[in-house]
C-alpha cells in the first residue's frame, strides 16, 4: 500500500479533476465562475506536485 503525501495529493488531484471535467464540462468557464475557481485552485495543486 502506497502511503506517502506525495501520492495521496496526486490522487486527490486527479479525483477533483475528474470530478471538475465531468460537472463543468457544459458550462462555461467565466471571470468569477466557480469552474473558474476551482480551475486556478487545480492549477495551482498541479504546479505544487
Amino acid at each position: 500500500m502506497i502511503s506517502t503525501p506525495g501520492y495521496w495529493r496526486r490522487r486527490s488531484a486527479f479525483a477533483m479533476t475528474a470530478a471538475a471535467t465531468a460537472c463543468w464540462t457544459p458550462q462555461p468557464v467565466t471571470p468569477g465562475s466557480a469552474a473558474e475557481t476551482l480551475l486556478h485552485w487545480l492549477q495551482r495543486q498541479a504546479m505544487e506536485l
